[in-house]
């Protein structure tokens, strides 16, 4: 598996199946590691089909390297507007972890709840889950840990001009050729997707 060969897009309505699938696709271990508890088809089944796709925010990242792309890594930014929290959730097929995935979806994540005025994101998991525990510590949130449940918690700053164009230029490379490269900018130096090699040499420090 090659990172050339993974695409990071926002989901619609119509990726429904496929965020689905993706999911029942998760073993056991991976499925209580995202839902925090054992999870059945019948529980996955029903998160899937009680998703908001209006109020709610949902990435995710696809292998490109046949005909039939498959989603192998997802993200559900979960908004209230009224608190201006949000909280994620974030899945990625065992195959594909360890290459980025996770924090490519945590930044995209962010910076779409930034540029909509939200203060912070929460993320819940289980003590044990050591990949999403080294994740929030390497983007600096706030982590407690309580009989066996992990929470981490980030301050977001506010919107600025550097964070709305940062969220053009991810849009471009959804829809667009795209590559993985180390990228500078305002939202922290993350690893994230941009359009093509003009953009990259452009907006890269």
């Amino acid at each position: 598996m090659s990172c050339a060969d993974l695409l990071l897009k926002q989901l619609s309505l119509s990726n429904l199946p496929e965020i689905h699938d993706h999911l029942m696709r998760l073993d056991d271990a991976s499925r209580s590691q995202r839902f925090a508890q054992r999870a059945s088809n019948e529980v996955v089944a029903g998160y899937t089909y009680k998703l908001d796709f209006v109020r709610d925010m949902h990435y995710g990242v696809w292998e490109d390297a046949s005909e039939a792309q498959q989603l192998r890594a997802y993200a559900h930014l979960a908004m209230n507007v009224g608190s201006r929290i949000g909280e994620i959730g974030i899945s990625v097929e065992e195959p594909y972890r360890r290459h980025g995935v996770a924090r490519q979806l945590m930044a995209r994540a962010v910076m779409h709840a930034r540029n909509r005025g939200l203060l912070e994101i929460m993320m819940y998991f289980q003590a044990y889950n050591s990949d999403l525990l080294a994740l929030a510590r390497c983007l600096k949130m706030q982590v407690s840990v309580s009989n066996g449940e992990g929470m981490a918690r980030l301050r977001l700053n506010p919107p600025s001009p550097g964070s709305y164009a940062d969220e053009v230029i991810a849009g471009w490379a959804e829809v667009g050729p795209a590559s993985w490269v180390t990228q500078t900018s305002e939202t922290g130096g993350v690893t994230r997707l941009v359009w093509d090699v003009a953009l990259q040499r452009y907006f890269t420090a």
